[in-house]
């Protein structure tokens, strides 16, 4: 009675595992439902013995995209180090009364930021005769990465790497009336919004965007950082701003010094 009682729960337990997907079936069943026309690259291997767990398309190349940014900030923290911080100074040439702001591309700049150490210098000298100079060598152009896609550029994501960087180089932009809003399933067939974003950061909406019970938030990237570094400058200095190198005999009077990275 005892040997039966024991086959008949060893036949219970082998139909409940079988019953239950395995890890393979349950990811080729999501990509199926999820993303049945997409071309998908998965390995998952056992750190400790190095095992593959599940694999598609493993070994078949495709473009990193936004994986490759685990490497560049792995790389940057490696060269940097982690006690490293960003630094944007404000340095005064005595002999022109030129004011110099070298820009070290802080990912972290804020415009509140940028504003506070703008006033902190002008606490030290009021006013200047010269020209303000930025000094933006930190990052050389391009701004884009090779294989970034056109669209993706609209949006923060997107947004130009340069030695300029206030507030992420992004803007957010709430909604207005003038936008049409409509239901999430009419949004992906019938239209999208369309964002053009001029030289002067300025944005045009057209098309369409779902419909929400709350405000619509969009963050948009900057098309020019160096026009939202001068309207932050203008608030405080009215002088004549242009782009040149640092020279020497300069006088540091403001520094504003990131986190950490």
């Amino acid at each position: 009675m005892v040997k039966i009682l024991g086959f008949i729960c060893s036949l219970i337990w082998t139909s409940l595992v079988a019953a239950v997907p395995s890890h393979n079936e349950l990811i080729e069943n999501l990509i199926r439902k999820q993303l049945p026309n997409s071309i998908i690259g998965i390995m998952a291997q056992d750190a400790a013995t190095g095992k593959i767990l599940y694999q598609r398309n493993g070994y078949t190349n495709f473009t990193p995209a936004s994986n490759t940014k685990l490497f560049t900030a792995a790389a940057a923290l490696i060269a940097l180090g982690p006690k490293h911080r960003f630094v944007t100074k404000i340095m005064h040439d005595p002999a022109h009364d030129d004011l110099y702001i070298k820009f070290s591309g802080d990912p972290s700049l804020s415009s509140q930021q940028l504003a506070a150490v703008l006033q902190q210098a002008k606490t030290k000298i009021n006013t200047i005769k010269g020209k303000i100079i930025l000094d933006t060598s930190y990052f050389k152009p391009p701004a884009y990465a090779l294989g970034w896609a056109q669209d993706s550029m609209t949006w923060y994501y997107g947004a130009p790497v340069s030695s300029i960087i206030i507030d992420g180089n992004q803007q957010q932009i709430k909604l207005q009336p003038t936008v049409k809003l409509v239901a999430n399933r009419d949004a992906d067939k019938n239209c999208q919004i369309i964002i053009k974003v001029d030289a002067a950061n300025n944005v045009a909406l057209t098309g369409c965007w779902p419909l929400t019970a709350k405000d619509a938030i969009l963050s948009v990237a900057l098309k020019n950082p160096l026009a939202k570094a001068k309207k932050v400058i203008h608030n405080i200095f009215k002088n004549e701003i242009i782009v040149g190198p640092i020279i020497n005999n300069l006088v540091t009077i403001a520094e504003h010094r990131s986190e950490p990275v």
